[in-house]
């Protein structure tokens, strides 16, 4: 990777939804840092832009945000939710994914319903990716994996569905064109070429959704492949070949989604805690710590993982702490810390809570099996993939080796990957992996430590389900 720059979106206390021109000003401010570090800028090509799904912003025919950016954690569509659930359209089998107020079309649905004026002006409903597409070059353009977090779009058909939008009041018109990944939307605006410090004529290219990205930006292109991203949310993501729409995986709430090679899918298989979860111990827990980080020049994570004991303990935890994701997708919920005793100590609770999230994902992999999704090996992406310590935990938990990746960002790798196919700089993703995709360290299971770990999931999955049935009450 030549060069990277990151922007914070800052929002105000208090404010609902993101502000769009905001964001826009911030992604902006992300070209342009990328641009200066750049020594041949004048070479550069094509932008591709891809993105988190469901949240979108209505805009008018000038380009105007009529509305803040709805984020898929607003939980607004409960009740749209439920219309679709009782649809007489099968929407669950034709988008690939059961309905739920985390997808935009309920929330689209409500915005509607809440706004009634809002229609007068509406001309587009537009996710992340597309919203910043149509700002650089004037085109609405989006890609097939962020056109399903919309829960409109016809995965077998590659369109959006007709039936499912009639039902929620919508029409074809209201979105962008579904196209496949890497398809070049148009080129940058002549004005704002030259304020990003771009050359004219920069193509910009249709990414995919981040999930599908850092799939692609890691090398996982085949089936049998799959690659777990660590950030706030802790996602796996396997690649299987045939489209499955069947109630019984849709119940388990995963999803069908195009891969960006062709004739390829992935699901996704997440808990909500993640990383946040750690983040929570450091700054709630162990708050004591950063002083000490800071006077030693390291991070509060380094310090952690050092005093990290060997070996399993008798602590469980259940990581449920905001929410629990796949296969449930329930919240609220709450976590569980069982098995203190008066020799527990917090590093104990700090292995207990990595070994916590390895099982989830670990549950999650055995609920796939069922509908023959497998992996046989993983490769790590994210602030989770820098920590040595718990990638062969996740080794020696699943059972498979785990990779670590040279560049950790596998989202935009696979970003630059989808825009230099597109020009024809490679012919296929896989041609270009063996360019862009750098591995790193491969963390083998151990035998030993895989025998200890399946006794103590075998508790864990007890746990679980106590865990969730006094969740229900809540």
């Amino acid at each position: 990777m030549l060069a990277s720059f990151g922007v914070e979106y800052a929002k105000a206390p208090g404010q609902v939804g993101m502000d769009a021109e905001a964001l826009f000003s911030d992604v902006c401010a992300a070209i342009r840092g990328c641009v200066q570090q750049v020594e041949a800028a004048g070479e550069i090509t094509a932008v591709a832009v891809s993105s988190f799904g469901e949240s979108f912003v209505p805009i008018d025919k000038t380009g105007r945000a009529l509305a803040p950016i709805a984020m898929y954690t607003d939980g607004d569509g409960i009740d749209e939710t439920e219309a679709l659930r009782r649809s007489a359209v099968p929407v669950g089998q034709i988008a690939g994914a059961a309905p739920n107020c985390l997808y935009a079309l309920p929330r689209m649905m409500q915005m509607l319903k809440k706004m009634p004026s809002l229609k007068e002006n509406l001309w587009k409903f537009l996710q992340i990716e597309d919203y910043v597409v149509f700002r650089l070059c004037g085109e609405t353009a989006i890609d097939y994996s962020l056109a399903c977090r919309a829960l409109a779009f016809d995965v077998a058909g590659r369109c959006w569905s007709e039936e499912i939008l009639k039902s929620a009041g919508l029409d074809e018109g209201m979105l962008s064109t579904p196209v496949a990944t890497g398809t070049v939307a148009g080129e940058v605006h002549r004005s704002l070429a030259e304020a990003l410090g771009l050359p004219q004529g920069v193509k910009i290219v249709s990414g995919m959704h981040d999930q599908v990205a850092a799939a692609t930006g890691a090398g996982a292109l085949k089936v049998g492949d799959a690659v777990v991203g660590t950030g706030s949310v802790e996602c796996i993501t396997p690649v299987f070949d045939r489209l499955i729409t069947d109630g019984l995986f849709l119940s388990q709430n995963y999803v069908c989604v195009p891969h960006a090679v062709p004739g390829l899918y992935v699901t996704y298989a997440f808990t909500l805690s993640g990383g946040a979860l750690l983040s929570w111990y450091r700054d709630r827990i162990v708050p004591h710590m950063k002083a000490f980080a800071e006077a030693r020049g390291c991070t509060v994570y380094d310090l952690l993982n050092e005093s990290c004991p060997n070996g399993t303990s008798d602590i469980i935890v259940v990581p449920h702490f905001g929410g629990t994701g796949t296969p449930e997708l329930t919240s609220p919920a709450f976590g569980t810390i069982a098995g203190l005793s008066m020799g527990s100590g917090l590093p104990e609770i700090y292995r207990a809570i990595m070994e916590g999230l390895c099982f989830e994902m670990r549950y999650n992999r055995d609920k796939l099996k069922e509908f023959c999704i497998e992996f046989s090996s993983l490769r790590a992406t994210g602030g989770g993939a820098r920590s040595p310590l718990w990638l062969q935990m996740k080794a020696d938990v699943l059972g498979v080796p785990v990779t670590a990746l040279e560049t950790a960002d596998a989202g935009a790798v696979g970003g630059a990957m989808a825009a230099a196919v597109s020009l024809g700089v490679f012919s296929s993703l896989e041609e270009a992996a063996s360019c862009f995709v750098k591995t790193g360290k491969q963390f083998l299971p151990s035998m030993e430590a895989a025998e200890r770990y399946g006794e103590k999931y075998s508790r864990y999955v007890k746990l679980r389900q106590a865990t969730l049935s006094l969740s229900d009450g809540i």
